[in-house]
């Protein structure tokens, strides 16, 4: 499932980079290959997310916990799903049209304020939390249709 993710890196650096974790090239390179592959192997990723998803049956505050402190190590912030529902196309509609609306708004005089960079960048984090819950879920379709 995150292959994608090492295959990136990999186009910008060297997997001699793990080597501080006693990680070998080939095995870096294993983890970019589907996992229905041959030469596959589990990448340390979706280990993890096969971890936290039993975390996240028996446990689901506590994996909220351990999410929150990961993301803020690295300078995120993590919020819960207020209604748990899937986003529709009408709300993501709406969020991007609020981004579009609200720059516009704002260069209409030629020049971009920090108040109003403020509340684009504002309107930009509320369409990414809905762009990144449909992409969630359609992830979520997609694995289940692998398995």
């Amino acid at each position: 499932m995150f292959e994608w993710v090492f295959s990136k890196f990999l186009e910008k650096r060297s997997p001699y980079v793990f080597r501080k974790l006693g990680i070998s090239e080939k095995t870096v390179y294993s983890w970019c290959y589907p996992q229905h592959l041959p030469h596959a192997r589990i990448n340390p990723i979706d280990k993890a997310k096969e971890v936290l998803s039993i975390i996240a049956e028996l446990e689901p505050n506590l994996l909220f916990l351990a999410l929150q402190e990961l993301v803020s190590l690295y300078g995120f912030r993590l919020e819960p799903v207020k209604n748990g529902k899937p986003p529709t196309l009408a709300q993501l509609h709406k969020e991007l049209s609020d981004v579009v609306q609200r720059e516009l708004e704002a260069s209409q005089d030629g020049r971009i304020t920090p108040e109003e960079a403020k509340e684009i960048l504002r309107e930009l984090e509320e369409a990414e939390i809905v762009i990144a819950r449909e992409k969630a879920r359609l992830k979520e379709l997609l694995e289940k249709v692998r398995r």
